[in-house]
C-alpha cells in the first residue's frame, strides 16, 4: 500500500493562550526581532526588576537578580575568556543556567549547553572537540568528582590523600573532608621588568593610569588582586600560555602595565619601559604547615 501524506495548516495559536485573564498582553514589536536577546532581557529586568524570573525547588530567582548575577558572571567571562572563544556551561537544570547562558550572551563568547546526564566521558569529548576555553560549573562539581576535562579535577577523589588544598578564589565553603584547606595568594610589591631591583608597593599605583594584562588560566584572579589593593585597573584577558612574542600593549594608553611572573618570563626580545611585574606568594593555612612537617618527620611537630 502506498504511503499517503498530506500537508496540513496548523490552527492560528495565540501567544498568550491560556496565559492570566487579568493580565494584558503585550505584542511583540517587529523591532525586537533584530535585538540582540541579552538586550531584550536587559530591558525586562529593569522594567519588572522584583518579579520572579525563574525558579527550582531551591532557588528563585527575579528578573533583577538574574541580571545583576549575569553582569557579575559576564566580567569574569569576558577577563579570562579570549574573543570569540566558545564556552560550554554544565549545570543542572536549576535557575541559575539563565545567569550562565545570559553571561555568556554578554560577553559576546559562544554558548556550549552540555546535557549533565551524559557519561563524563561523553563530556570530555564535547569540551575537546568543541575547543571549550572554559565551562561554567556548580562549585558542588568538586565535591561530585567531576574530572578534567568535564570538571575540576586531575584525579578522581578516591585517590588516597593526608591532605586536599584547594586552589579556588570564589570558594566561599570547602567541601566537608578531613584536612581540607583553602590556598591563598598574598601579593608583593611589584618589581621593574628593565630594573628588578626597582620595586614600588601596588599602593603607589593608586591614581595612575594603569593596565593589568594576564596570559593565564584565571585572568580575573589576578584582576581581582589589584583591585583588593585598591587599584581600578583596566584589564585585558590574553589566552592562556600567551607568547608574547610582540608586544601586545603598543598602543595601550597607559602609564603603568602589570602583569603576572609567569608572563614575565615569556617577554625576549622586546621590552616596554613601562610594565611592572607583580609577584604573589602562597599563604598555607598553619594546619596544614604542622600536618605536613608531621608526615615528614613521623611525629606531631613540638
Amino acid at each position: 500500500m502506498d504511503a499517503y501524506f498530506e500537508w496540513t495548516t496548523p490552527a492560528a495559536i495565540p501567544l498568550d493562550r491560556n496565559g492570566p485573564e487579568t493580565v494584558g498582553f503585550e505584542p511583540f514589536l517587529k523591532e525586537w526581532c533584530e535585538r540582540p536577546a541579552v538586550e531584550l532581557f536587559a530591558t525586562a529586568a529593569a522594567r519588572y526588576s522584583d518579579r520572579v524570573a525563574c525558579e527550582d525547588i531551591d532557588t528563585r530567582l527575579t528578573f533583577g537578580e538574574v541580571w545583576a548575577a549575569a553582569l557579575r558572571l559576564a566580567a569574569i567571562v569576558d577577563a579570562a575568556v579570549p574573543p570569540g572563544a566558545p564556552v560550554g556551561v554544565l549545570l543542572p537544570n536549576q535557575a541559575s543556567y539563565a545567569v550562565a547562558v545570559l553571561a555568556c550572551l554578554g560577553a559576546a563568547r559562544p554558548c556550549i549547553l552540555i546535557d549533565r546526564n551524559y557519561p563524563q566521558d561523553r563530556v570530555g569529548r564535547i569540551v575537546r572537540d568543541a575547543g571549550l576555553a572554559a565551562i561554567v560549573l556548580r562549585q558542588s562539581d568538586i565535591a561530585d568528582g567531576f574530572l578534567l576535562p568535564a570538571g575540576p579535577l586531575r584525579e578522581p577523589l578516591s585517590r588516597r590523600r593526608d591532605a586536599t588544598l584547594i586552589n579556588d578564589p570564589y570558594a566561599k565553603t570547602l567541601p566537608p573532608w578531613p584536612n581540607t584547606f583553602a590556598l591563598q595568594l598574598a601579593p608583593a610589591d611589584a618589581w621593574h621588568l628593565d630594573n628588578p631591583a626597582l620595586r614600588r608597593p601596588l599602593a603607589q599605583f593608586r591614581g595612575e593610569r594603569v593596565l593589568a594584562a594576564a596570559g593565564i588560566g584565571a585572568p580575573e584572579r589576578f584582576f581581582a588582586t589589584l583591585r583588593a589593593a585598591g587599584l581600578a585597573p583596566e584589564t585585558r584577558a590574553l589566552p592562556d600560555h600567551y607568547a608574547f612574542e610582540r608586544n601586545p600593549f603598543t598602543g595601550a594608553d597607559a602609564d603603568a602595565i602589570l602583569i603576572t611572573e609567569k608572563d614575565a618570563v615569556k617577554l625576549g626580545s622586546w621590552r616596554d619601559a613601562r610594565i611592572w611585574v607583580v609577584p604573589v606568594e602562597a599563604a598555607l593555612d598553619h594546619r596544614l604547615i604542622a600536618l605536613v612537617v608531621e608526615k615528614i618527620r613521623g611525629r606531631s611537630p613540638a
